[in-house]
């Protein structure tokens, strides 16, 4: 082809030159004579091409390589007998360029040169706009250039002509361009015939135009009795368009007037129509009077009930299915009444026709386990439950339908009180080696804890973190919770085991709230060697200074103060530092226990490894040795605090709290004449609240109003509450005119009265 499409085409016009040299030949015999002697010398260019024989210069003289001034033609009727030559041999790049010389010329060349040349003009047409076509050369506006030019050359265009055209743009899949070339042949009154009008339907559908191929169909009822295709066709569109009176239509047509061509395809693709406009009624009518005749197959039968149960209708299902000659109905069918009975909120009957296609011998299918899985929605039970499991042991489902299906089996057993399901789903899963979502994950380890079942929760846990799923810190305390009523401290460790090994992506450490209640679970089996060990695990991951507040803490709230003196005893080496907060924590514990040795004992650690203790620390040892009425050692720890730090207040109102708690109300107010004396502390609402708490015990009413009056000069309001109280107490008493005179001129509340 390479070397056909470097032939020149100025052949011709050398032997029309030499025409005197011919005698009598006419111009028809010497162009017949050019053309065999191209062709000729193209056979025999590709053979010495392949040998390599032919010199270049040879080539050059026989114009066998591209070259402009060999391609130069004088006469139109020498163009278009090689562009002939060249479309006949399939030339399709040297058509086009050929083609673009002939229009190129002057005066009117397509008609001279064709009338010429002897060539049918709209042969020529039909060849360059294949050629066109092949060579991806094609320009709609060209053709109606060419159908204009010959429109004004007074060339005739025929109907074989626009029809031709047509056949190439359809056989190019260009439908929309066929198109216009039948408005064009229409313009020029020229009128397709039955054939193609026919194909014009076809056309029309594929170029996205229903309006226009119904126009065509109705012009072809017009002419001729169409073809089944046409039918087909149109049917087709009604469908797209879900026009359920106009299908109908054409089926009473054809009926009526061509019964012989309704057969199987015509009235499927009617319940076609009426399924996808869900149009049951319509439906019915179609069933009800082609019943047991041969244009109704299983596929009718099929259609008709996905029309039933996509109304869901079960009863109307029913009929239909009842329809269905003996042997007929498939496994879509009973699969489609199941789906009835499940649109229809029946699970029930959903199941009974189940057991009716086993008995009928038709095998489950991924289309009836889906189904099946929506009627166990409606009415969740285990032995339902294990019926499902059990079907879906034998099919062969893809991931999408096998991620569906347990997790409607999942929720499912949710909704059971089967203590044994949610092990035996597990083992479904198991077997399937199926990956389930963190939310499905989730779902049952909640059930199988909740039921008691740690060790098949360890399991399901396990294989969650191996899948590279992270557990959320509530399952991961659920499972530790039950591993401690089951008295299984093995469950426990595997669990945190799984959890602290898992390689996840991206990298993860377990969060403080896990560790803590890992720490809880060991503390609560009284294991000291595996709480170190998961410190030292978990020191690697976090600063050891956090590792140890973490540890602490969480023996502290599940244990006594002493064990956790033990730990910390153990754990707090002189390289670990130790922070105010842990102390802190530490003192809480022995406040809630009332053991002031041990906070001795903190205390002394504290100042011997990190210094002077807070004034929060000091506020929460004098608190512990107020509830254990040792009052003498907190107003020593209150004076070696002084020496070292200013005194703070709230250390102030802890000691005045012990004393008043301790009854020592006198040493109290001794204590605060001591403090307004040398200015150490200003006191603020609370003290003097627990100051006139102590002198309400006391019954020292006389000292509660000087106390009043001290915190009015100060600017400090009273609450309300106690200023009725001490009020109510002052007026109840005998000769305290005066006393209350006093509280009530300067009473002051919070609320400013």
């Amino acid at each position: 082809m390479s070397q056909l499409s470097n032939v020149s085409c100025a052949v011709a016009p050398e032997v029309a030159d030499d025409t005197t040299l011919l005698g009598g030949f006419t111009f028809e015999v010497v162009a017949l004579v050019a053309t065999m002697i191209f062709l000729g010398l193209s056979r025999l260019s590709a053979r010495c091409a392949s040998t390599g024989a032919l010199s270049g210069q040879v080539a050059k003289k026989y114009c066998w390589v591209e070259d402009d001034s060999c391609r130069s033609f004088s006469r139109p009727q020498d163009l278009v007998t090689a562009l002939m030559a060249r479309a006949a041999s399939r030339d399709h790049s040297s058509v086009v360029d050929m083609f673009r010389q002939l229009r190129a010329m002057p005066g009117m060349p397509l008609k001279t040169g064709c009338e010429e040349a002897g060539v049918v003009c709209s042969e020529l047409v039909v060849a360059v706009v294949q050629s066109s076509l092949r060579e991806h050369a094609f320009d709609m506006r060209a053709v109606d250039q060419v159908l204009a030019v010959m429109q004004a050359q007074e060339i005739e265009r025929t109907s074989e002509m626009y029809e031709a055209l047509m056949r190439v743009f359809a056989c190019k899949k260009m439908y929309k361009e066929a198109l216009s070339i039948h408005d064009a042949m229409v313009a020029d009154e020229r009128f397709p015939s039955e054939t193609t009008l026919s194909c014009l339907i076809a056309f029309a559908s594929h170029a996205n135009e229903p309006e226009r191929a119904v126009q065509f169909f109705a012009r072809l009822q017009e002419v001729v009795q169409p073809h089944i295709r046409a039918y087909m066709t149109v049917l087709g569109i009604h469908s797209r368009r879900g026009d359920v009176g106009a299908s109908v239509e054409i089926l009473h047509g054809m009926q009526k007037d061509c019964p012989d061509l309704v057969d199987v395809l015509i009235v499927n693709q009617v319940l076609t129509t009426c399924r996808n406009a869900l149009d049951l009624r319509t439906t019915l009518e179609i069933m009800g009077h082609y019943k047991g005749q041969q244009v109704l197959d299983c596929i009718s039968y099929n259609t008709a009930l996905k029309t039933c149960a996509a109304s869901a209708d079960l009863q109307a299902a029913e009929e239909v299915f009842a329809m269905i000659p003996e042997g007929l109905a498939s496994s879509v069918s009973h699969n489609t009444m199941m789906d009835a009975a499940v649109r229809a909120h029946n699970a029930p009957r959903a199941w009974s026709y189940l057991e009716n296609m086993r008995s009928c011998g038709i095998a489950e299918d991924k289309y009836t386990i889906s189904t099946m899985v929506r009627a166990l929605n409606l009415e969740p039970s285990a032995e339902r439950v294990r019926a499902l499991l059990e079907m879906q042991k034998g099919l062969a489902l893809d991931q999408r339908l096998l991620d569906s299906t347990f997790h409607a089996l999942l929720e499912a057993c949710s909704g059971t009180q089967d203590l044994d399901i949610r092990g035996e789903f597990y083992g479904a899963v198991e077997a399937r080696s199926l990956g389930l979502s963190p939310g499905d994950y989730s779902i049952l380890l909640r059930g199988l804890l909740g039921q008691g079942d740690a060790e098949t929760a360890k399991a399901v846990m396990v294989a969650m973190c191996a899948r590279g799923l992270r557990p959320s810190q509530e399952l991961f305390a659920m499972l530790l919770e039950s591993s401690v009523r089951q008295n299984r401290e093995d469950l426990a460790s595997a669990a945190f085991d799984a959890v602290i090994n898992a390689d996840f992506s991206p990298a993860w450490s377990m969060c403080v709230a896990s560790w803590a209640s890992y720490f809880s679970v060991l503390t609560r089996f009284g294991n000291n060697v595996s709480i170190v060990e998961a410190h030292q695990r978990m020191a690697a991951t976090y600063q050891q200074r956090v590792a140890l507040s973490v540890t602490l803490r969480a023996v502290a709230d599940s244990s006594n103060i002493d064990k956790t003196m033990e730990i910390f005893e153990v754990l707090a080496a002189p390289d670990v530092p130790v922070d105010d907060a842990l102390y802190n924590s530490l003192l809480v514990a022995c406040l809630k226990e009332q053991q002031p040795d041990i906070a001795l004992r903190l205390l002394a650690h504290q100042s011997e490894h990190n210094g002077p203790a807070s004034s929060t620390t000091i506020c929460t040892a004098v608190r512990i040795f107020g509830r254990c009425c040792r009052t003498a050692e907190a107003y020593r720890l209150v004076l070696d605090h002084q020496t070292r730090s200013p005194l703070d207040i709230s250390i102030c109102n802890a000691l005045l709290k012990a004393y008043v708690t301790n009854r020592q109300t006198p040493r109290a107010l001794e204590l605060m004449d001591g403090l307004f004396a040398d200015n150490r502390a200003k006191p603020d609402g609370q003290t003097y609240e627990i100051l006139l708490t102590g002198c309400a015990h006391a019954n020292s009413w006389g000292k509660a109003v000087g106390i009043v009056e001290h915190a009015a000069a100060s600017g400090v309001r009273i609450p309300s509450s106690l200023m009725g109280k001490i009020r109510s107490q002052i007026s109840s008493l005998r000769c305290s005119r005066a006393l209350l005179t006093r509280l009530d001129d300067v009473w002051w509340t919070v609320d400013g009265q």
